[in-house]
């Protein structure tokens, strides 16, 4: 890749230019065009900040509660002041610009109310002086060179322990301007005025996204913060306080590394000027995305120490060029491979766009719909108590509209949890159910010892809430114990690896030599005593057979400072799904879960011609692309490309793991998450707090009898029909529907473990006939079902059931299963309220059943053969331009006289 040889003939061009760029996502920006004087400008923007760090603070208030955090929360931030739409020009006071070397002076006020306290200053002007050097290295020296102005300002806000934090305006009316809080700790002070120095070391070129922009400065703070020194006055251990609580998210990122959670704008623009839900009782998924987000680029600083400031250089050069993931992606590899001073050069073992795909806080894309997004984390054992396994176990739910505004939303999830075996089994009642209000709700189950032998296990945490699922894979037993409640430093899980691990072992190198770890129920955990593991450093993991050292598997991780929690996947589980798309409508779906889950990333379709659906149960309609958006393993679509498409999609499964689908009560489109086709009768159903069950126990009990897909159109490329079927395949798309008003949860993949199989659910036993004194000429009717089936000479195939049992009602009935709502064309289905795709009624002759034909072609011929399925009669058939009667096995043809018709059958 060719980068750099235009850097300094671009100078020339980006030292004219005084203006802030197009809208960035970090920014506030604060309308000053009805303010009576410039003086009035800088009020107006600190009210605006104090909102911003108030809300902040309500929205991340639960999260910090359940990890008992005592730092002072506080958010910097940057501000641009806008006139009449437009941002203020920059009033720099020096003629440096651009990325070559530069230094900034800081101007402070030596009275009035914008002056600090003497000893604070000088605090501030220390903290300057020690960190300089390590800012100029981690982040690379100041983009806009000369002064600026220092203003102290009243940061207090209503939320308790926050106060607003400080914040930059690179166009301020007298020059770039820091306006900063007097923070009562030394430690808070530093590191925020750290993090407010290098936005302004960023300038007026600021990144598109939140992932960049924030994540550069977040993870620059971090390491700057930690260079002993830095921060005169404060303690190493007060700064990795400080930075636990709101900068790393280390030790916990595998089990936050979820779609969903990245955005272009980490908070969303509705909730800075919506009224929060009552109570202020919700979520932390916006400190969540900003910690991530430093975490993930702090992985590469551990790698490349020189990568932002020469990632910093070459975007500054040309900006425009580098809007969209793709460029960024590009100029990532490059600077990559001027580090390392080769080509393909990896990060974790990984090119960088592999590497960053997998990141799933850099995912600039909106996604419109339903996103839920886990959280968890260990906590120390009592010691001598029961305690075997006790996380903070935390759901993040909220919707998304196709502007980027995000509902919090409310709702109930029942985790299940899975022992490494995967058999289900429950705590205590309270931790059985996650209360979600305003887009957040946790629980702190205490994963008990595993049947009384004190063996660390895997457990696998589904989390469904509302149609979707998120699974965590935590390792019980393997942080703190009751019986041993020092923390382990090192501790994770196995996923995908031999369906039976038995003598596994992980073999853990680092900086200060290696040690073996062995693997127990999926799960490893340990302490290594050397200091030196505290420290940020590239460790490499290898997953051995511990008979013959046979190394399995090799994984290199970017460790951050403290401990090192794994997800650890198998490389199966990393893989990619392609298949060709026919330009006509059809199911789709992906059976891993795509790194990117926008539908016109996914599918490489331009979101202008894209036609893609999903059935939303909720209200009863099909929710179009973007306001459904997002491609998910587990999940079902529609979709139309306007020409035949082939895609190749990256992602990541648990391989060889059952994987869970969460349903909605009513018609769900769903897919298999796995690379098999499966039948429904080897699927497992579990709800809310139930125990498992075979699919055929939870017919029409949880689940309806019949799952539908959908079969093209041989004639109309936009049309298509349900049809019944018995196995589902990978890649498409299929009608499931749960009866249980709590919805239901499918389990692909295990199909031997349930409390085994019960009878069918249709009963086809003889009954004795009723006596009465017609029998001689009519004798008693028994039970029956027909299948019928429909079809034309050019391949239209729609097939309905209906029948009669004891026991059955006229109306709808267990026995019923109705027809789900396709994306149209050619289908028939049975009118007793709502189309029915199968009608059993009570045991009577001449029982008449209106069937409703749609979807079909003026003037072609369709067939009609009547099959029995249980029990035999004859049917007598009319309609508006005919009759006839049908036996058991025979077939009539007919003239479609319009694109609908109805006929009615009567059994005799």
């Amino acid at each position: 890749m060719m980068i750099g040889k235009t850097l300094r003939a671009t100078l020339v061009a980006l030292l004219l230019g005084g203006l802030i760029p197009s809208a960035f996502a970090t920014d506030l920006f604060v309308d000053v065009s009805q303010a009576r004087s410039t003086d009035e400008y800088g009020v107006l923007a600190e009210n605006a900040v104090r909102n911003y760090n108030n809300r902040m603070a309500i929205l991340s208030r639960q999260r910090l509660d359940l990890e008992e955090s005592n730092v002072t929360f506080s958010m910097p931030t940057r501000v641009i002041l806008m006139q009449n739409g437009r941002a203020l020009p920059v009033r720099s006071r020096s003629a440096t610009r651009g990325p070559e070397a530069n230094d900034i002076t800081l101007q402070f006020e030596s009275s009035g109310t914008r002056a600090f306290p003497a000893d604070y200053r000088t605090q501030l002007e220390n903290t300057f002086s020690a960190a300089k050097s390590a800012m100029n290295g981690v982040f690379g020296t100041p983009y806009m060179g000369g002064v600026v102005r220092v203003l102290n300002y009243d940061a207090d806000i209503p939320a308790r322990q926050a106060v607003s934090g400080g914040f930059y305006i690179p166009n301020g009316v007298n020059g770039p301007e820091i306006r900063f809080p007097v923070y009562l700790s030394a430690t808070s002070a530093g590191v925020n005025f750290i993090h407010t120095l290098l936005l302004a070391y960023m300038g007026d070129r600021q990144y598109a996204f939140d992932a960049y922009s924030e994540g550069f400065v977040r993870a620059a703070t971090m390491r700057v913060s930690r260079v002993p020194g830095a921060i005169p006055n404060s303690t190493a251990s007060s700064v990795e306080q400080t930075l636990d609580s709101l900068y790393d998210n280390s030790r916990g990122y595998d089990w936050s590394n979820y779609p969903g959670l990245g955005a272009p704008t980490f908070i969303a623009p509705n909730l800075l000027t919506a009224p929060l839900p009552a109570g202020g009782s919700t979520g932390g998924i916006y400190l969540l995305r900003y910690k991530m987000a430093g975490t993930a680029w702090a992985k590469v600083l551990t790698q490349y120490p020189g990568f932002i400031p020469l990632f910093n250089q070459y975007y500054q050069l040309n900006p425009a060029i580098y809007q969209t993931e793709s460029g960024l992606l590009s100029l990532g590899q490059g600077i990559l491979d001027i580090l390392a001073g080769s080509s393909n050069a990896t990060i974790e073992g990984l090119s960088f766009a592999e590497w960053a795909q997998r990141q799933s806080i850099l995912d600039p894309s909106r996604g419109a719909g339903l996103k839920i997004v886990p959280e968890a984390f260990p906590f120390d054992a009592t010691p001598a108590s029961s305690d075997f396994g006790v996380f903070g176990v935390i759901l993040n739910a909220f919707r998304t509209d196709s502007f980027g505004n995000e509902t919090l939303l409310n709702g109930t999830s029942y985790p299940i949890y899975w022992r490494s075996d995967f058999s289900r089994f429950f705590t205590s009642a309270q931790d059985d159910v996650i209360p979600l209000n305003g887009g957040y709700g946790s629980v702190v189950p205490n994963f008990l010892a595993d049947e009384g032998n004190n063996s660390i296990y895997r457990v696998a945490v589904d989390l469904p809430f509302q149609g979707k699922n998120v699974r965590l894979y935590l390792p019980a037993g393997a942080y703190s114990t009751g019986a041993n409640p020092s923390p382990n430093n090192f501790y994770g899980t196995l996923v995908g690896f031999d369906a039976n691990p038995s003598g596994l072992q992980i073999r853990l190198t680092y900086s200060g030599g290696s040690v073996v770890f062995p693997v127990i129920g999926r799960a490893f955990g340990g302490t290594i005593t050397n200091p030196n593991f505290a420290l940020e450093q590239q460790v490499t993991l290898e997953v051995r057979n511990s008979t013959n050292q046979q190394v399995l598997q090799t994984t290199l991780i970017n460790k951050g400072r403290g401990d090192l929690a794994v997800d650890l996947r198998s490389a199966g589980s990393f893989s990619t799904y392609s298949a060709n798309l026919l330009a006509r409508m059809q199911g789709f779906s992906t059976p891993i879960e795509p790194y990117r889950t926008d539908p016109s990333t996914v599918t490489g379709i331009a979101p202008s011609a894209l036609l893609f659906a999903r059935w939303n149960p909720f209200n009863g309609r099909y929710i179009l692309f973007p306001d459904e958006g997002e491609s998910r393993q587990g999940l079902g679509y529609f979709m139309r490309p306007g020409a035949n498409t082939s895609v190749s999609i990256r992602g990541r499964t648990s391989e060889a793991t059952p994987m869970a689908v969460s349903l909605l009560p009513g018609w769900n489109l769903i897919s298999v998450p796995g690379s098999t086709a499966v039948s429904p009768t080897d699927l497992l159903v579990t709800t809310t707090t139930q125990a498992i069950s075979t699919w055929t126990q939870s017919i029409n009990v949880t689940v309806g009898s019949t799952v539908f897909g959908f079969s093209p159109d041989p004639v109309n490329p936009d049309l298509g029909t349900l049809v019944p079927v018995t196995s589902l395949v990978p890649g498409q798309a299929y009608f499931m529907r749960a009866l249980s008003n709590e919805g239901a949860v499918v389990i692909f993949g295990s199909s031997t473990r349930g409390r085994g199989i019960a009878g069918g659910q249709f009963r086809t036993e003889s009954v004795a006939p009723t006596r009465n004194p017609w029998n001689r000429w009519f004798p008693a009717v028994t039970p029956w079902r027909n299948r019928l089936e429909f079809g034309s000479d050019r391949g239209h195939y729609s097939v309905i059931e209906i029948g009669q049992n004891s026991g059955a009602s006229v109306g709808a009935d267990a026995q019923d299963e109705p027809l789900p709502s396709g994306p149209g064309g050619f289908q028939s289905a049975i009118m007793n309220g709502s189309p029915l795709y199968r009608d059993i009624r009570p045991l009577q002759r001449m029982t008449p059943y209106t069937v409703k034909l749609v979807g079909l072609i003026p003037g072609q011929r369709y067939s009609v053969r009547s099959t029995a399925l249980v029990g035999s009669t004859t049917f007598s058939i009319n309609w508006s331009s005919g009759a006839t009667n049908l036996v058991p096995g025979g077939t009539f043809w007919f003239t479609a006289p319009a694109t609908e018709m109805t006929m009615s059958w009567l059994n005799r």
